[in-house]
């Protein structure tokens, strides 16, 4: 993936831009460097954006969904991919070699209805870069994508889902689960259901709500040992990768409790060679 993304100066004089807060202009380049792609089509996560931007998740959310609206691009909750249409009026390939590569990006997404939109969506390409885009889409999806009335049947099923969200916790872009002690500045550390639901995908072999539980009751319990806010995102990605190592080993959830309990309590750790220090 490439690491530059071209944004106009202009920007700064249009219209639209210039009619969002300080905090909606932050999250629209945001959305446009941080986690966007070489096509605009991109999966997008709120809770890392939230964190990044040093927002809360609250209003990351409602600045997330001001800017998507004021710009209309697109988002497809379920899925969490964002779909930018203008992107190639400033990022157009430069030829229909790179347009070739630019277009793998695709094996990153999801199965989104945003990719039929992508595909019909020609009008900032030109030439043989025009050209080389139908072909290459044409052999990568030989089945038609969904139709307009299945769209819209999706589009009807997430509103729905929304507006069951919007009635509960857990519904919200990022909806809280649980707040660890931190060191530092920022005394805690906000970790959301979508946080958990990623790593759950992350780490298939793991309760990741039971460990993330686990990870923070060891933390109340030494805090000499707590992690900045900056760092806690790293701390709990070692916490789940060491969990998933003892479940690809054969270590299940309940058993060795004994032996688990002696590592924590010395080493702050769980790895398996740690285990073999203590047997």
């Amino acid at each position: 993936m490439g690491r530059y993304r071209k944004i106009s100066p202009r920007i700064w004089r249009d219209e639209k831009f210039t009619s969002l807060s300080t905090e909606d202009k932050l999250v629209a380049l945001y959305i446009l460097t941080a986690q966007s792609n070489r096509i605009g089509l991109f999966s997008f996560s709120p809770a890392l954006a939230a964190e990044d931007c040093g927002m809360s998740c609250e209003t990351f959310t409602k600045r997330f969904r001001k800017v998507i609206e004021t710009f209309k691009w697109q988002y497809d909750e379920r899925c969490r991919v964002v779909y930018i249409p203008t992107w190639f009026r400033y990022n157009q390939p430069e030829n229909p070699n790179v347009m070739k590569g630019v277009l793998d990006d695709l094996d990153d997404l999801p199965q989104t209805y945003l990719i039929s939109r992508f595909m019909e969506n020609t009008e900032y390409l030109e030439g043989n870069v025009r050209e080389t885009f139908a072909e290459r889409l044409g052999k990568r999806y030989p089945k038609p994508m969904p139709n307009q009335e299945q769209e819209q049947e999706q589009e009807q099923e997430q509103e729905q889902e929304q507006d069951i969200s919007a009635q509960s916790d857990r519904g919200s872009l990022c909806a809280e689960l649980c707040r660890m002690p931190c060191v530092g500045k920022k005394s805690e550390y906000v970790v959301t259901e979508q946080f958990a639901d990623e790593m759950a995908q992350a780490y298939p072999g793991v309760d990741v709500r039971a460990e993330i539980a686990r990870a923070r009751a060891w933390l109340i319990a030494n805090p000499s040992r707590r992690k900045t806010h900056a760092g806690m995102s790293r701390f709990l990605n070692a916490w789940l990768s060491r969990a998933q190592d003892r479940a690809n080993k054969g270590w299940k959830n309940g058993e060795n409790d004994d032996l688990w309990k002696r590592l924590e309590e010395k080493y702050g750790s769980t790895d398996d060679e740690d285990a073999q220090k203590l047997a």
